[in-house]
Order: C-alpha cells, then sequence, then structure tokens
C-alpha cells in the first residue's frame, strides 16, 4: 500500500539504468515525481522531519562554520526563498557567504531539494524554525512543464536500453505513474473490481534504504523515513481499515537496529515480517558476516515459541533486484541478486531454526509450476535434494531442478512452511481466459502433488503480487481466474484451504 514516497526513487532509476542516467537527472525525475505523488498521512510533524533531513544532508557537504552561516541564512524570514529560481538561490549565497563551492552540482541540487521541501509544504503553511511558509504561486509542477516531458522520456528510453526491452521499462513507467497515488487511493483501487468477494487483505512494506548506493557510497534514502513515518503510516491505515488490512514489517539487515525496528512494528499490532533477498542478502550463509548475525537474530526471535512470529519471504529468481545485472563489489554477489531468493537458502536455514513459521512467495516461480510434467518428475518430498536445484531459469523448466520442487519439499518435511501463489500468471491471460498448455501443466503438476503428499494442499496459499500483476495487466483478472480454476470438480476439495483455511493458519488468525 506504499507509494514512491515510501522509495529511494533516484537510486532505482540509477540503478535500473545501469547508471545510463545521470545523478542529476535522477535526482531531478525523483524531485518531481515526489511533487506529483500524495498521501494519506503527509502530517505537519512528517513534513517537519523530512525538512529536516533534507536540512542536515544540504548542512553536511560544508565545514560546521559555513554550515552555520548556511542555516542561519536559509531560516531567515528575510531571505525569499521561495521567490528564487536556483541560479538566484546559489548566486546569492554565494555573495552573502563568500563560499565558491556553492556551485558544486550536488550542492546546486540539495538547495534545490530544500527549495522544493518549503514549496510542498506551502499550503499548509507549517513554520520550519523561524520562517511561516506561505502559498508559493509559481506551481512548476503543474506547468505542463515540456522540458520535464523530454526529461523523463529519456530516463525510460535509457532504462529500456538496460533492461534489454520496451515492454519491461514501459511497463515500469506505468507502475511509477500509479506509484503517485496516496496510500488509500491504492488500497481503495485494489480492494475495488479487482478483488470483489476478498475480506482480509495482507499488505507487505519494503525497506529498501542502503541497497541502492553510488559506487563512492552516496546513499540515496526514501522521502519518508521508515522507522519514523513508514511504519506509523501504514499502522493507520490498517487501523481505519480493522478486520480488513492485515501490515507486513519489512526487515532490513543494514539497519544496525533492525530487529528492534522489527520489535516496533510488532508492538504496533503488525502479523509478521516481509523478508526480501532480492534486495542482496539471503536466508543462509550471508557473505557479508554482520547481515548474517542479523539476520540469525531476526529467526531465532521469531521462532521462540512465545513469538512464533509469522516470516514472508520472497521466492523466486528475480524480483525488485538491487543488483539486477549482477554486482562484482563485496559484499554483494556475482550474480543478478534475485538468486538470493533461493529456497536452497531457506533448506539450510530451516535446519538450524526447524519451527520457523515461514511462507514462501511466488512458491519458487513460474518456471517449475507450468513446465511440462514428465514421470521422471520427483514427487515425494524425500527424492528431492539441495544440490540439484539451479538458479538459471532455463534449467528450472524441468521440475526436478526447479525452487518450486525445493520449496513443495519443504512445505511438507517442515512443521510451519506454507507457499503461495502469488505472480503465477503463465495461465492467466490479461482478458481473463487461460493458457490452455500452461493450466493443463499446473493442474496436472498440483493433483499429482496433492496425491503423493497430502500435507501440500494445506500449505499452498492464494496471493496477488498485485503491483507485478498491475505492470502485466492482469490485475483485474487474476483473482477471479484462480477462482475459475479452483472451482473445477477436481480442486473443489481443495478450494476453502487454498483462499482461506490455509493463510489463518499460517498468520495464526
Amino acid at each position: 500500500m506504499f507509494n514512491l514516497k515510501y522509495l529511494p526513487v533516484a537510486g532505482i532509476i540509477r540503478r535500473y539504468s545501469n547508471n545510463k542516467v545521470s545523478l542529476r537527472m535522477a535526482r531531478g525525475v525523483e524531485r518531481f515525481l515526489l511533487n506529483k505523488t500524495k498521501s494519506s498521512f503527509e502530517s505537519e510533524k512528517g513534513l517537519k522531519a523530512v525538512f529536516k533531513n533534507m536540512l542536515n544532508k544540504l548542512l553536511g557537504m560544508f565545514n560546521a562554520k559555513d554550515a552555520e552561516k548556511i542555516q542561519t541564512l536559509l531560516l531567515n524570514p528575510a531571505f525569499k526563498l521561495l521567490e528564487l529560481n536556483q541560479h538566484q538561490i546559489i548566486s546569492n549565497l554565494s555573495k552573502q557567504l563568500n563560499l565558491d563551492d556553492l556551485k558544486d552540482p550536488l550542492i546546486a541540487d540539495a538547495l534545490l531539494e530544500f527549495q522544493e521541501m518549503l514549496s510542498l509544504s506551502a499550503d499548509k503553511k507549517i513554520k520550519f524554525g523561524d520562517v511561516a511558509i506561505g502559498k508559493n504561486s509559481a506551481d512548476a509542477l503543474n506547468s505542463g512543464n515540456l522540458l520535464m516531458d523530454k526529461l523523463l522520456k529519456e530516463v525510460f528510453e535509457k532504462m529500456d536500453e538496460a533492461m534489454g526491452g520496451l515492454e519491461k521499462a514501459g511497463n515500469m513507467a506505468r507502475w511509477f505513474a500509479f506509484m503517485l497515488n496516496s496510500e488509500e487511493e491504492i488500497f481503495k483501487r485494489i480492494q475495488g473490481s479487482d478483488s470483489q468477494g476478498v475480506s482480509r487483505f495482507v499488505h507487505q512494506m519494503m525497506d529498501v534504504d542502503y541497497f541502492f548506493t553510488e559506487e563512492d557510497g552516496t546513499t540515496h534514502k526514501s522521502y519518508f523515513d521508515f522507522v519514523t513515518q513508514q511504519i506509523p503510516n501504514m499502522e493507520k491505515l490498517d487501523k481505519k481499515y480493522p478486520g480488513k488490512l492485515h501490515a507486513l514489517v519489512a526487515f532490513n539487515p543494514s539497519r544496525e537496529n533492525s530487529l528492534e525496528v522489527v520489535k516496533l512494528a510488532m508492538s504496533k499490532g503488525f502479523k509478521g515480517v516481509k523478508f526480501y533477498p532480492p534486495l542482496g542478502y539471503r536466508a543462509h550463509g550471508d557473505p557479508n558476516p554482520i547481515f548474517q548475525q542479523r539476520i540469525a537474530e531476526l529467526f531465532r526471535y521469531c521462532s521462540r515459541p512465545e513469538n512464533d512470529i509469522p516470516i514472508f519471504a520472497h521466492c523466486n529468481n528475480q524480483g525488485f533486484e538491487a543488483y539486477p545485472k549482477g554486482d562484482f563489489h563485496y559484499p554483494a554477489p556475482r550474480y543478478p541478486s534475485g538468486y538470493n531468493s533461493s529456497p536452497v537458502y531457506w533448506y539450510h536455514a530451516l535446519r538450524d531454526f526447524p519451527d520457523l513459521r515461514l511462507c514462501l512467495a511466488h512458491g519458487g516461480g513460474t518456471e517449475g509450476w507450468f513446465c511440462h510434467v514428465r514421470n521422471t518428475d520427483h514427487i515425494k518430498a524425500y527424492e528431492i535434494f539441495p544440490e540439484n536445484i539451479k538458479d538459471d531459469s532455463s534449467i528450472q523448466t524441468n521440475w526436478n531442478n526447479s525452487y518450486a520442487a525445493m520449496v513443495f519439499k519443504l512445505c511438507v518435511e517442515r512443521p510451519n512452511v506454507y507457499c503461495d501463489a502469488a505472480y503465477l500468471d503463465d495461465m492467466v491471460l490479461p482478458d481473463g481466459s487461460f493458457d490452455e498448455t500452461a493450466k493443463a501443466n499446473f493442474k496436472k503438476r498440483l493433483l499429482r502433488l496433492f496425491m503423493s503428499e497430502p500435507k501440500f494442499a494445506s500449505r499452498i496459499i492464494y496471493g496477488s503480487d498485485w503491483h507485478m500483476l498491475f505492470q502485466e495487466g492482469k490485475n483485474q483478472v487474476y483473482y477471479s481466474t484462480y477462482l475459475r480454476f479452483y472451482s473445477e470438480p477436481e480442486f473443489m476439495p481443495y478450494k476453502n484451504d487454498f483462499f482461506e483455511a490455509n493463510a489463518k493458519r499460517y498468520l495464526k488468525f
């Protein structure tokens, strides 16, 4: 239910364009998009927190003496910041403070961010320090700026070039546009025509700060601070729709207080933890020893009988990857970071924490579930071994080598492991019809597994991954298509488990 204010937009643009979009251009697009992004919870307190972060970012570029001068001048009501353009601000400050380095492009960008923060809060007349901000008459964001239109087109063309296909970049552009909506608008869209009949929605947060950094160590952060703003916002949204919305808090091993953040969210009524390996970490044997320690602490805490906290983990070989083409800088792996999601890592982690309450999202991915069913496919859990599971999608089209097979094994062998069918969309076409070949493979696969290991029918859960379905144009038909699929006579005995009972067991409702 989050939007662009919950993501480090400039860092994402930089990484997904393979740095073909310059840092200044990425930041310019980020400012434009964030100014367009609405929020149901943009409070005065929140705006002040963002303002403080931006001011500290700017002042941190100077020594203490110069920083004090700049702060004094910027917060002086006589300095008509909103009435000046960027060139005038820099010229004025340089002259009054005698600072030549204000011409540095990154400092110029930070000054512009600061100015636009004031503009964002103009209508609210928020007071920052001694400055009372009135309405800014020059609203550049609604001017139909042809330059910005050209800039956006150039950015997404470069992302297209880096991502290897117009469809991918086009989908991302469409998603960026949708993510300008407020948190509540997003929820209303999802619970509307796309999900008629759904009584409860489980939504997961993403904490991606510190993963989209520049090679020189420059960190891109989200507009909303994760702990002081994002978690409270999601808490408010859930409380506005009691019994309807249930949030999972994101775990981020880059944070020194990562476990304390989880504990804070759980104390506020969150239902579990989102674990997202494509950002650059894994469930077991992480090459970063600090990450490994923090991940083990999380699992130890969540698996204690008195806690028994659900963990919801992304589990296919792609996703929202911090390193979509791989990376050669320690501690990131030398292959696409989606491979961190391999269920083989969970196989080993569950040997150390056997009672972990876990749901492996996407069931390992589409490759194994929709591939041709062979007589040589292993359909007993004890026949499936970690050394046979491969990361490469082309090899996973053999069930015995797929993430899906290992997910099936873990669901059967471990007491609290589940999986979901989110974004298992190969059999679903945008018009709501079936791809008959994919459907036949999936149907045959599931029925064979339900017969060979009956426990599995009580471990697989309906899920959507709505935002990815939105990018594919399948969001309005996914739920109804799965309802039709599970309403066929062979699946009727399993229908209630799939759509309701298994989710309740996993989440302890």
